[in-house]
């Protein structure tokens, strides 16, 4: 059995020019089963503590820059130190522009490490370095954003079909832009998004096991007096289920209905 303990708390502090978030986490993961891959060991606790702060800082009234800072001490895996650098203008014209970059680690899952037939004890963490630039506006009764990524990811995670347990991918890169937008058409509350990535593995230059390179959603919402019904839409593009590339998966597309009162 896995038991999973979260906490976290958060305070905002508004100043003259600036607004201030500081806050903290913990989280704790056991496990208790004598099935482990690790077959010395039957009992495994880790737990890690986070602290993190960032800052908002209005320059101009049309000029916004954002820092961020965090730690995060991990029992298994050590201390680990991410931030974030991101600006957003907007301009008489009513566009908005936006650019970033972010550092982030994440540690395996006990799943990851652990889980009977499947899990891979030697797992070691997941870093990356994010870059984004961006693009956003109205249009009608709508608003639209164009966003630009990359990420450049070290040891990242992944499934591997061929031996049934996740492996680490010494170097993965993911480019990609997402186009959304939102609004009203009507008298229906709209949502759609399409995303094109390109999700690599820098080794061998194939695409990531389980990652699409095309994905979108449509979704549209109704409310008549008490009730609220609407469906949505989402569709998946070819992707492959092992890191070689050998065994494909197609394409697919999933259509959701729900009513509420």
């Amino acid at each position: 059995t896995i038991e999973n303990t979260l906490a976290n708390t958060q305070w905002s502090i508004a100043l003259e020019n600036h607004h201030v978030t500081l806050g903290g986490a913990f989280e704790q993961e056991k496990l208790d089963d004598k099935t482990t891959n690790a077959a010395t060991i039957t009992k495994i606790d880790n737990k890690q503590w986070s602290l993190f702060a960032e800052d908002e800082w209005s320059l101009h009234p049309d000029f916004t820059l954002t820092t961020g800072l965090r730690v995060d001490d991990n029992e298994q895996f050590g201390n680990h130190f991410t931030g974030n650098l991101d600006y957003a203008l907007s301009t008489e014209s009513g566009l908005r522009f936006n650019a970033g970059l972010g550092t982030a680690f994440k540690a395996p899952s006990f799943n990851d490490l652990y889980y009977p037939g499947f899990g891979n004890p030697t797992l070691e963490v997941e870093s990356s370095t994010s870059y984004e630039v961006g693009v956003s506006g109205d249009a009608g009764s709508g608003s639209w954003a164009l966003r630009l990524f990359n990420t450049d990811i070290e040891d990242l995670v992944a499934y591997d079909a061929l031996t049934y347990a996740p492996v680490n991918l010494d170097h993965a890169v993911i480019d990609g832009l997402e186009l959304d937008w939102s609004g009203k058409l009507s008298g229906w509350q709209a949502a759609a998004g399409i995303a094109l990535m390109n999700p690599k593995d820098k080794a061998t230059g194939l695409q990531l096991a389980r990652r699409p390179k095309q994905s979108g959603q449509v979704r549209v919402d109704r409310r008549s007096g008490d009730w609220r019904y609407g469906f949505s839409t989402a569709y998946h593009g070819k992707r492959y289920d092992d890191k070689a590339n050998t065994v494909a998966l197609e394409s697919y597309t999933l259509i959701d209905g729900g009513i509420t009162y």
